[in-house]
């Protein structure tokens, strides 16, 4: 019992000690961990690569948006090592921010993964050394060397429009295109893959609507004749211009019904702009409620017809949506967030009165 007794003393004894290193760890978190800069830029070194941690603003520069140039070599300790990449800390400059990205032709790939939004929020143009054998740029826009794949596209890239590739055949969700306000249009004339009608993104033959630019300034969002789905990540939501659905009158797949975009037999709905009233109902006979497609509102009415509504599986809800109101029973796998307050066998006409219209 005695030495029990000592042995737990002497762990409160060094507990108690460490705690105001604890304490000063807490409040003075580690840089990242140690590299070596040399002109500015700070190198890991992996056998015979050296691998890009960040830039180091000198301290001579004011601005904290700053050009990189990535070099081909570096000497360290007499030996030269090629730049082939960057380290996945998340950190592009230590302290500020990168205004353009020049990489050399040692340089093997670039992970956008690696940073975050932010540390990727001022880029305007990247440009690669034409000898590079995995990558290009085109127009400032960061591709894989055959231009197949779009890798990164600078969001504060200063031109409106883009013209995509001949070549290209994936854009990832992630490539910062979809995050880019100032982009107004895209055109993809010879494209094989992709085709582009009044500055929207479609699939070949126009089947379906992958991207609305975040900067397209149109009031009235226009479907062509050719599309048949709207992709749930296309941006319709974010762009906070559009205001009227209109779809050719040859569609044979898709309608817009009070500023709604339906499919053809109203069962699917793909999106509803804006609206001012902070209400909204969903349109009778709908059955599936698309990502992505509800507009931004406090209170929603879900008449009994929907058996879906896939921002709950999808965790994609409105973020100022405060109230559901039920025609029935809520439908299946429609869990709702604690804070959203919900209410059952509410009928229409009482949604109406409650947010004073004679009707919806």
């Amino acid at each position: 019992m005695k030495k029990n007794t000592k042995a737990f003393l002497i762990f409160l004894t060094v507990a108690v000690a460490l705690v105001p290193a604890l304490l000063l760890f807490a409040a003075c978190p580690p840089t990242p961990y140690p590299e070596v800069v040399i002109d500015g830029v700070a190198y890991v070194f992996d056998g015979n690569e050296a691998h890009v941690a960040y830039f180091v603003p000198s301290d001579e520069v004011s601005d904290d948006i700053v050009d990189c140039v990535v070099p081909a070599t570096v000497v360290y300790d007499d030996q030269t090592y090629p730049v082939v990449d960057f380290e996945p800390q998340g950190i592009l400059v230590y302290g500020g921010y990168a205004r353009s990205l020049s990489l050399p032709a040692s340089f093997k790939q670039f992970n956008v993964d690696y940073f975050d939004a932010e540390e990727l929020g001022f880029l305007q143009s990247i440009t690669v050394d034409e000898a590079n054998p995995d990558l290009c740029s085109v127009d400032g826009v960061l591709f894989s060397k055959d231009k197949s794949q779009l890798i990164c596209f600078p969001v504060a890239r200063e031109q409106s429009w883009f013209e995509l590739p001949e070549e290209t055949t994936s854009i990832p969700r992630n490539s910062g295109i979809y995050e880019c306000e100032t982009l107004q249009g895209i055109a993809a004339e010879g494209n094989e893959f992709f085709s582009a009608d009044n500055g929207v993104l479609y699939s070949q033959q126009g089947a379906r609507l992958i991207l609305y630019p975040l900067g397209k300034k149109d009031e009235v969002l226009h479907i062509n004749a050719t599309a048949a789905s709207v992709d749930v990540n296309c941006n319709l939501r974010q762009n906070r211009f559009v205001g009227k659905v209109q779809v050719d009158s040859g569609n044979p797949y898709l309608k817009a019904e009070n500023n709604v975009l339906l499919s053809k037999d109203g069962a699917v709905m793909f999106f509803c702009p804006e609206l001012t009233g902070g209400y909204f109902a969903i349109p009778d006979g709908v059955s599936v409620v698309a990502p992505n497609s509800l507009p931004n509102v406090l209170r929603l009415f879900v008449p009994a017809s929907v058996t879906v509504i896939l921002d709950c599986v999808t965790g994609t809800l409105p973020v100022n949506l405060s109230s559901v109101y039920f025609e029935g029973e809520p439908p299946l796998h429609c869990s709702l967030p604690k804070q959203i307050r919900q209410y059952t066998d509410f009928s229409k006409e009482q949604f109406a009165q409650l947010v004073g219209v004679n009707q919806l």
